[in-house]
């Protein structure tokens, strides 16, 4: 998943939960980052969740590979994934 589409789908999460007076929520400075640190922090905690749980999906192609012999592909594009 490229990372605007993580972004988009962090936003849309963490926007559902925010007070109505946040209209400044996703304010970013130039180089990306969040001006609001619990946005920041949010957005930081969000990504290596995705991360974690791909890296335990490649885990399980690998467990698969080791039986069938035909999941290395899925594990190395999973962890590709979340390489950037």
């Amino acid at each position: 998943m490229e990372l605007p589409e993580l972004r988009r789908q962090f936003e849309e999460w963490y926007e559902a939960d925010a007070m109505p007076a946040e209209a400044d929520l996703f304010k970013r400075y130039e180089d990306g980052e969040y001006y609001h640190s619990h946005t920041h922090d949010a957005w930081k905690a969000w990504q290596e969740a995705v991360k974690r749980e791909r890296e335990e999906c490649a885990y399980l192609c690998d467990q698969l590979f080791k039986r069938a012999g035909d999941a290395d592909e899925c594990a190395d594009a999973i962890r590709a994934r979340s390489e950037g």
